[in-house]
């Protein structure tokens, strides 16, 4: 990692600490050297067994990648949930993996019982189905699929949890002091912790180390099994330069998004975590990436649908309130999407109840409703 840009940006990362004062006091934990870290991860014993601070209070991070500085910064180290931003490191092992040659993009993954019992968000495959690497990594960009997400984890480390700790291994060695990974997709596990600050160094790594698939992070739509898939990455699709990245959501974590942007020739990576809607989220997001174009470059803010940077009022039943913007249309789309979650909840394998890590509760809210990493 001796690229100057990289290096630059590392440090301004490792700068953040002085916007976390408060969180360092108040736990009175002395930040561990790479080597200690590693050994009291040995056997995923874990350093941050408790659980993250309460995740509503927002996490926040945007650097300028051309000067490697922090434009803005708020509980930038504190400890949350990465739910399905968990695939960004899912898939930098895969990108890994495809440029040492152990996988060819035309190489077939296949689904144990294990992988295609992951509830929603995912592919409904079964047992014994397989996937070509190009449709895993637009399934996991795309669709955030759990059930592709555990596949590639059995295929690169025989077992999820093996792959688990491959993928902390890889995110100490990326300086991602913070993060310990105990599955492959993001679903809920207490112990499974990072922060803004770690988040926007994998961002970076993996524009900076697989310029040739980071591409991959602009798809809108992909096709699996006659099936067309379309993006929810609403600020990639709605802001003017935006490259994507990752959106997640479960309970314990809120709204979580990381984007990357370049307008006017210049580089932004951008974290947001602990939104209270995945609407406020993206609102924010752009929020804080106009905000920083307009320090760092003079540039105005995005023009965008009001649609998407508003935060909808509540509507009873499911249905879209007239008072908001383009309700039509979001009527139209939310009764489509209520047929597609009838017909999946209805689904046998969409039933079975997912075990969340020692806590044993289920995926799945007692409504049925699918609360797992999106």
């Amino acid at each position: 990692m001796g690229h100057p840009l990289f290096n630059r940006t590392f440090r301004a990362l490792r700068a953040i600490s002085l916007f976390s004062a408060v969180f360092l006091l108040s736990t009175a934990v002395a930040p561990l050297d790479a080597s200690a870290a590693n050994n009291r991860r040995s056997g995923h014993d874990g350093i941050y067994a408790s659980k993250p601070s309460v995740y509503s209070k927002q996490a926040e991070l945007v650097i300028d990648m051309d000067k490697g500085e922090v434009v803005h910064a708020k509980n930038a180290s504190d400890l949350r949930h990465p739910a399905s931003l968990t695939k960004m490191m899912t898939l930098y092992m895969l990108f890994e993996a495809l440029e040492n040659n152990e996988l060819k993009l035309s190489s077939r993954i296949s689904f144990s019982e294990h992988a295609a019992s992951m509830p929603q968000t995912n592919l409904l495959s079964d047992a014994g189905d397989t996937i070509d690497v190009d449709s895993a990594i637009k399934a996991l960009v795309v669709r955030s699929a759990n059930d592709v997400a555990a596949a590639v984890a059995e295929k690169l480390g025989g077992t999820e949890s093996n792959f688990a700790r491959m993928m902390t291994s890889k995110a100490l060695k990326l300086g991602m002091s913070k993060t310990e990974f105990y599955n492959a997709s993001g679903l809920p596990d207490a112990r499974q912790v990072t922060t803004a600050r770690d988040l926007a160094l994998l961002g970076i790594a993996l524009k900076k180390h697989f310029p040739q698939y980071y591409p991959y992070f602009k798809t809108k739509e992909f096709t699996y099994n006659g099936r067309t898939y379309k993006t929810h990455n609403r600020v990639m699709l709605n802001y003017s330069g935006a490259e994507g990245i990752k959106t997640g959501y479960i309970r314990a974590s809120g709204f979580n998004l990381v984007t990357s942007a370049k307008r006017g020739g210049r580089q932004l990576m951008a974290v947001v975590m602990g939104g209270d809607s995945g609407r406020a989220r993206d609102a924010r997001m752009m929020q804080l990436l106009d905000q920083a174009y307009q320090q760092v470059a003079g540039l105005p803010p995005v023009a965008r649908n009001v649609a998407v940077a508003s935060v909808a009022p509540k509507a009873s039943k499911g249905r879209v309130s007239k008072t908001f913007a383009a309700g039509k249309l979001k009527t139209k789309k939310l009764a489509k999407t209520g047929k597609t979650i009838k017909r999946k909840v209805a689904s046998k394998k969409i039933r079975s109840k997912y075990r969340l890590g020692n806590a044993g509760k289920s995926a799945l809210s007692p409504t049925g409703r699918v609360i797992a990493s999106l």
